[in-house]
């Protein structure tokens, strides 16, 4: 399952680690140590130095965990670049999209582990019930929805900046065929007249 490991990596070898594995595509990527983390896009953070686990899933996923909570401190669901160099002697690692055209950079100050696991797809897998299993089983089959339906994205932040408008995220945003945006808010039971105004706030 480990097809590469490293403890306490120097720059050069971390970023060398980084560019092979994401080029190739083939494992997912554990990197675990101390970091700065910043995002441009549709809004702007930064997360000080601090102890951090970056997880790159093999379709370019990228998710930042920090210590607490279930949900990363920062993440892209799909990207169109994953990059690694050297700057002012440190690694910095970079996952950026064009549309929305964001990015979340990732200076790694000082690293204590980088992992490439072989982790296979699932087989026969079935989680009923859940709005987590519609979600992913409707962002992989939007056709069940609607024919030449494209996601977009998901769990998207509705907020203004750090600001939570306290509207919730956005289960699955999407585009038609027609080019024109689609919201998709999943209710496990019957929605309700809440779920309705919701969506359309």
């Amino acid at each position: 399952m480990i097809r590469e490991q490293l403890l306490n990596p120097g720059v050069a070898e971390l970023t060398a680690f980084l560019l092979k594995h994401t080029r190739a595509g083939q494992c997912l990527i554990q990197v675990a140590g101390e970091a700065e983390v910043s995002y441009q896009g549709r809004a702007a953070s930064m997360a000080e130095a601090g102890h951090y686990l970056l997880i790159i899933k093999r379709d370019g996923s990228v998710q930042i965990h920090h210590p607490k909570g279930i949900k990363p401190l920062n993440w892209q669901p799909r990207t169109d670049r994953l990059h690694a160099q050297v700057e002012d002697g440190y690694c910095v690692f970079m996952a950026s999209r064009r549309s929305p055209e964001e990015t979340v950079r990732m200076v790694m100050l000082n690293v204590a582990l980088a992992q490439a696991l072989d982790i296979q797809e699932e087989q026969g897998f079935v989680l009923a019930g859940s709005e987590a299993q519609m979600q992913a089983t409707l962002s992989r089959h939007p056709d069940l929805m609607e024919a030449g339906l494209t996601i977009l994205d998901r769990e998207l932040f509705t907020g203004v900046g750090d600001i939570d408008l306290g509207v919730g995220d956005i289960d699955l945003f999407a585009r038609d065929a027609q080019g024109r945006l689609v919201v998709v808010e999943l209710k496990r039971a019957k929605a309700t007249h809440e779920a309705v105004h919701q969506l359309s706030r």
